[in-house]
């Protein structure tokens, strides 16, 4: 008993609409319109850039809490680099020009408060002829030229044509005086050299350079890796193939590099060299990563198919390494690249590069980890809080040359497509604009910049009602079915026992005591008069009456030739039993479809009713006239008798009626299961004296 109970319990919960809504909705969410990531990136204007060939920068220079627009360009018209600054409406606040060129390839300007007046200067470097310059204005309080024309270094010409970079700008304090020193990079190109590091001293106007190198470096990271007090700066190198090894200079860009700077700008241990061209190093230091402070570094050399992750100490010393080739399934879709990010419930996470729509990044035993990124990004560029809610972005560029956001967690990006042809544009700038109301993602092209608006995405929490909605639709569609499907069985139940009821109605009327009481007294009469011939006819007659009732005992529809056939064997042993005194007369028109059915003893109802309450009583002559046609599309069924009439039969016996009720029960029921109405019209038939002369019933049958 209680495993029964159990069982039905199961099939009752298995069987629940709310559980049977969970696979269904779940469908219908999967075919639904994408709503979207958690956040979006709506472009609020763009406009052409004041400029031609401009980099550009929003900085608070007057701190106001407000950026202003920093543009350095070269001024075609008077052959000179420029720089300009325009408030944040985009109004011109001044420009400088300065006696030099700016190189298309380097970066143009920096902006820092090196002296630390609560108001930022901007540098700027160029060349003229075979030197390189160094200049910085103040715009703010009174717009003026703190110096220029600073030599920095001058070139020694490999191709009789300046060709170089500027990279790596940045602001350190290097010597412990609370002033920060600009840092940049020089990288010569045909002109061989010099390729350094420089570090400008604003508070004493001095000047300090690393030795000059072969190698062709970038900054990637400063830090403290060693924890002297002293910043340390940790460079990345690929091969350019223009100073090989004879020519004398140290660290031929023939080799890639892993090179430290100490904050004096010299090698804070000799530099490792990665043989071969086409080759590149990659660095950085971490120091929450592991137990003691490592560099991190990737030896890469794709032609030689070389893929190394190796973690280096503070002096140069190899700790470990790791072939990724043995790690990376497709090792030719890895794109290398450093940075760090703070995961929730996980560790700082110090990512080495990406592939497909993963991002890698090494566990404490240099083991790998894939983190899925859902898009596909190319090179990150830095981490900024956009929306000022506290939480940090991370912007990439991503495969379309175009801009891709994550949220903190490197999840639910968000694009800005480009359309750029070549996914190198020289003056290609991504960057923030704080202005009066919010902050602002920037991407300048060549001669375009684009105005972003970084926010979270409210269709992307309307979507979780839309799948409430789902699936409690879905739940109630379901409830609502089961319901109606009880109700259908309920009904049916009702139904079935409505049907019982009324056959054993139908019986007991059709094998009313009276009735076979005088069929068999009117036989018995006949066998003991000897009248056999007769006496055997009329058993027959009542055997057929019993076989048809029989078997046709659990229908509510026959056709109209069954109903008539048992009308026929009723009427003549009602014939038998009234003798001489009884006639009837039977009119079926051609035209009327013998096939047709309608409910059971309809016909054989209006008959017995009129012998037992119109006939019954009457003295002389009973007759019976059934007349059944086809009027207006329905079929007529007229039984028509010259008994006493209703009201004296009524007088008689009081309970007369209950014939009629009885067919409209078997007409409700015939309605509900075959959708056919029966109305009845019951006639007093009058004399020309208006004395009751009968009654004329007439069913019809739509």
């Amino acid at each position: 008993m209680e495993q029964n109970l159990k069982k039905n319990l199961f099939v009752n919960i298995l069987a629940s609409p709310f559980l049977l809504a969970v696979p269904m909705a779940i469908a219908i969410i999967f075919i639904l319109p994408d709503f979207g990531s958690k956040y979006q990136l709506d472009l609020v204007s763009s406009r052409l850039s004041d400029k031609e060939k401009s980099k550009i920068d929003f900085v608070d220079l007057n701190s106001d809490g407000i950026d202003e627009q920093v543009s350095g360009f070269p001024n075609i018209a008077m052959g000179k680099a420029a720089i300009k600054v325009m408030t944040h409406d985009f109004v011109n606040y001044d420009q400088w020009n300065f006696n030099g060129k700016y190189k298309k390839l380097s970066d143009y300007f920096y902006v820092a408060d090196l002296d630390k007046n609560g108001l930022s200067e901007i540098y700027t470097i160029y060349h003229r002829n075979d030197s390189l310059f160094l200049a910085a204005v103040a715009p703010y309080p009174d717009k003026r030229i703190l110096f220029e024309d600073k030599l920095v270094t001058v070139f020694k010409f490999g191709e009789s044509q300046i060709d170089y970079e500027i990279r790596g700008f940045n602001s350190v304090d290097l010597n412990h005086d609370s002033y920060p020193e600009f840092v940049f990079l020089v990288n010569a190109g045909f002109s061989l050299q010099p390729r350094m590091i420089c570090a400008y001293d604003r508070k004493n106007d001095s000047l300090i350079r690393s030795q000059t190198y072969g190698a062709n470096i970038a900054i990637s990271e400063i830090a403290d890796l060693n924890e002297d007090g002293y910043p340390e700066f940790y460079t990345d190198s690929h091969t350019r193939k223009n100073i090989a090894d004879s020519m004398g200079v140290p660290y031929s860009d023939y080799h890639s590099w892993l090179m430290v700077f100490d904050h004096q700008l010299r090698f804070r241990f000799k530099p490792i060299k990665h043989e071969g061209a086409f080759s590149n190093v990659m660095t950085y230091p971490v120091k929450e990563r592991f137990e003691e402070p490592a560099i991190l570094s990737l030896f890469i050399h794709k032609t030689n198919n070389k893929y190394f992750l190796k973690k280096i100490s503070p002096m140069g010393e190899l700790l470990e390494e790791v072939d990724l080739k043995q790690v990376i399934d497709d090792i030719s879709s890895f794109n290398p690249g450093f940075f760090k990010v703070d995961i929730a419930d996980k560790e700082t996470l110090i990512v080495i590069g990406s592939m497909d729509e993963n991002l890698l990044f090494a566990e404490k035993d240099l083991t790998l980890s894939k983190l899925k990124a859902t898009s596909n990004i190319r090179d990150y560029l830095f981490s900024k809080d956009l929306n000022s809610d506290g939480v940090t972005e991370h912007i990439f560029r991503n495969n379309e040359n175009g801009i891709t956001v994550f949220d903190k967690n490197l999840k639910n990006p968000v694009d800005f497509v480009l359309n750029l042809q070549t996914p190198k544009h020289y003056y290609l700038s991504v960057g923030v604009k704080s202005g009066p109301q919010e902050k602002e993602l920037f991407v300048k092209t060549d001669y375009r910049v684009y105005f972003l608006s970084y926010s979270k995405n409210p269709l992307f929490y309307v979507k979780y009602l839309i799948w409430i909605f789902v699936y409690i639709a879905m739940a109630m569609a379901l409830w609502g079915a089961q319901y109606l499907r009880q109700r259908q069985v309920q009904r049916r139940i009702e139904l079935e026992s409505t049907i019982t009821q009324l056959q054993m109605k139908t019986i007991k009327s059709q094998m009313d005591p009276h009735f076979i009481f005088n069929v068999l007294n009117g036989i018995a009469n006949n066998i003991h008069n000897r009248r056999n011939t007769e006496s055997y006819n009329q058993i027959v007659r009542f055997s057929r009456l019993l076989r048809i009732l029989m078997k046709r005992s659990e229908t509510i529809n026959v056709t109209l030739k069954e109903e008539m056939e048992f009308v026929l064997h009723y009427l003549e042993l009602e014939k038998f039993r009234f003798k001489d005194n009884f006639s009837y007369a039977i009119n079926i028109d051609e035209d009327v479809d013998q096939h047709y059915k309608i409910p059971k003893m309809l016909i054989q109802l209006l008959v017995e009713n009129a012998i037992k309450h119109g006939l019954h009583e009457k003295t002389g002559l009973k007759h019976i006239a059934i007349a059944i046609f086809n009027a207006d599309n329905q079929l007529k069924i007229v039984v028509k008798d010259n008994g006493v009439g209703r009201e004296a039969a009524r007088m008689r016996n009081p309970e007369i009626g209950k014939g009629y009720s009885l067919l409209d029960e078997l007409a409700k029921l015939n309605k509900d299961l075959h959708g056919q109405n029966i109305s009845i019209n019951i006639m007093d038939l009058m004399d020309e004296n208006y004395i009751a002369g009968g009654t004329r019933v007439e069913a019809t049958v739509i």
